[in-house]
């Protein structure tokens, strides 16, 4: 599962509410494979992570981990899902896209 995380400033309640609520948005989304590293970009920032427009897929994923410590356990987790499923789910992808999808699980 994917997580959608707010940026802003609303309670935790609220938080974990829109995130959530995301989560099932983003799996209906995400039920497809990642074809290439523009789908792995948009994997990354319609889960909430920061990336800047040059980045390669690798810092990218770099960049996610960065993400990942600021976030709750039930966000890291379901994150941690998803991209293993995503792994699972694609049986045909970029090397570099491959790359930095390990990236991500070995962490």
């Amino acid at each position: 599962m994917l997580v959608f995380v707010s940026h802003s400033d609303n309670s935790e309640g609220q938080h974990n509410n829109k995130a959530t609520e995301s989560v099932a948005q983003e799996q209906a989304h995400m039920n497809s494979v990642l074809k290439d590293q523009n789908d792995f970009i948009a994997f990354l920032k319609g889960s909430g992570v920061p990336l800047k427009q040059t980045w390669t897929p690798q810092q990218c994923s770099q960049a996610a981990l960065a993400w990942l410590v600021d976030q709750n356990d039930v966000i890291r987790t379901q994150f941690a899902v998803t991209v293993a499923e995503l792994q699972d789910n694609t049986p045909v992808m970029q090397p570099e896209v491959k790359e930095a999808l390990s990236i991500l699980l070995d962490n």
